[in-house]
């Protein structure tokens, strides 16, 4: 059996976790993180579909940067850098979520 299926016949069969979110991309962060790049790989989200926000610091910001100092072998510091400003600005001071069934709102996930 496939996740998928798991998933489907969990649901289906009423099994399914009351909170349980994606993450999406605010329309206005997409397009000042990257407002001329054809191959960006974000595809924007109305904001509005995007009900719960949870609001993050400059350290979580640097904490994220140092989870992908990993990959510092395969960038340069002007591409990790450049990383940073397009992560900052694509969430722009919030984590952007979207309950699986629409109906919750608010600024934790937990909640």
């Amino acid at each position: 059996m496939t996740r998928s299926s798991t998933l489907k016949n969990k649901l289906q069969g009423g099994a399914a976790p009351k909170r349980l979110f994606y993450v999406g991309f605010a329309t206005q962060n997409v397009a000042a993180a990257a407002p001329h790049d054809p191959n960006l790989a974000y595809f924007p989200t109305d904001p509005s579909n995007l009900p719960v926000r949870v609001p993050f610091q400059k350290q979580d910001l640097l904490a994220n940067d140092r989870a992908v100092e990993c990959h510092k072998s395969q960038f340069s510091p002007e591409e990790m850098k450049k990383d940073h400003e397009f992560t900052e600005k694509l969430f722009g001071g919030y984590a952007w979520f979207r309950s699986w069934f629409g109906d919750i709102k608010g600024d934790d996930l937990f909640r």
